[in-house]
């Protein structure tokens, strides 16, 4: 058994137990699980200590064979494509990456995007947020 860090997509760090045969897939799979997003948000993983080392090159080598240690640090890099996903799409992921955030802060997690002054619709903006009247000033969280 061995251990490794990770920084997920919601700036978290978190110590996994692996074994020295995982592959970094295997490694990465567990970090994606470990913080409950949708595996689609993720882009890739790098090494910290050398971001030549990514999931997408080095996915099938092992953690004996890249010499990871317990002080190697994986970090997350958010797949935020705005040619693949709209700007809704985009809006309702940060908005789960910040719910995980506040829940590690033990603040309240759960949000309403219709709470937002200004939602998106596909890749438009709602500008009059569904009624007649101006901006409604707010946050999502409740």
């Amino acid at each position: 058994m061995a251990t490794v860090k990770y920084r997920g997509l919601s700036g978290t760090r978190v110590e996994l137990t692996v074994n020295t045969t995982d592959t970094l897939t295997t490694i990465t799979n567990a970090a994606i699980a470990d913080e409950g997003l949708n595996a689609n948000y993720y882009a890739d993983f790098f090494l910290l200590r050398d971001n030549t080392v990514l999931l997408s090159n080095s996915g099938a080598q092992t953690y004996a064979q890249l010499n990871l240690t317990a002080d190697d640090e994986l970090v997350a890099v958010l797949d935020d494509d705005p040619a693949t996903f709209t700007k809704q799409q985009r809006q309702e992921r940060k908005l789960e990456i910040a719910a995980v955030q506040r829940t590690a802060d033990s603040r309240p997690a759960t949000y309403d995007i219709n709470k937002l002054p200004n939602p998106y619709n596909g890749n438009d903006t709602d500008p009059d947020d569904g009624d007649a009247g101006p901006l409604d000033a707010g946050r999502p969280w409740s």
